[in-house]
């Protein structure tokens, strides 16, 4: 077995520091658009951070491993995992920040694996071509957005479902685990309008026992009010929409 095989598959998630709801924050808008690809699904998604999306990586099955690429040499090998010597949340931060790539793929990985994955990443092809193992990819492009390539469409809408979910955690100062995943049959619904969603905290509104999540569905490019919404229960920890 490589050493990077020995890495722990789990990311360390940073503590929530304290909330502000600047006027920035209120405006600034979570964007996720889906497209169907020939071979799969393709997400992509501003107004989020990364470690969001490579916790979808991570869990999508015990047998896998995820390779990680790094924007800067000072990170190490483009196929290790980052290690985080002082779990901090500026240490967090910074090594969250030079991630370029990540990929998930199926069984043992050998460096010959990794390069011809950050080769097919620096000429700008598809990673998942790159490796017919490969499951799930994920990239930084040059504006910052996100971007989730994936074979099969439940990984996309977990990922959106991630999103919906740390959207309400924000909005209630609570910590993402302490919120279940919507169903991915009301994702597909939420996605089936248009294809794009957009959230915005300021048509949030926050109750109690529930929380109103004001949804823009207009197409990608744009972002107006929102026009539909979902609810999540949090006496019953659930979601609920109609579509």
């Amino acid at each position: 077995m490589t050493s990077h095989e020995e890495h722990q598959r789990s990311f360390w998630q940073p503590a929530l520091g304290p909330r502000t709801r600047s006027l920035a924050g209120l405006l600034s808008p979570v964007r996720c658009s889906l497209r169907h690809l020939q071979d799969g699904w393709e997400l992509r998604t501003s107004g989020m951070t990364i470690d969001r999306l490579l916790l979808v990586l991570s869990s999508l099955s015990e047998e896998t491993r995820t390779l990680v690429g790094f924007s800067t040499e000072e990170a190490g090998s483009p196929h290790d995992q980052p290690r985080i010597q002082d779990p901090g949340p500026e240490a967090a931060r910074s090594t969250y920040g030079r991630i370029a790539w990540a990929v998930q793929i199926d069984g043992p990985v050998e460096v010959e694996d990794a390069e011809a994955i950050q080769g097919a990443w620096e000429r700008g092809e598809s990673m998942l071509d790159a490796e017919i193992r490969a499951n799930a990819s994920l990239e930084v492009d040059a504006h910052g957005t996100l971007v989730l390539r994936a074979r099969k469409q439940e990984v996309v809408l977990h990922a959106v479902g991630e999103v919906l979910r740390a959207h309400v955690a924000r909005q209630r100062g609570l910590d993402s685990g302490d919120i279940t995943l919507p169903e991915p049959g009301l994702v597909h619904a939420l996605l089936g309008i248009s294809g794009s969603i957009g959230l915005r905290p300021i048509e949030t509104e926050t109750y109690p026992t529930w929380v109103d999540v004001g949804i823009s569905t207009c197409p990608e490019g744009s972002l107006k009010s929102a026009n539909t919404s979902v609810i999540y229960d949090a006496v019953g920890n659930s979601w609920h929409g109609d579509f």
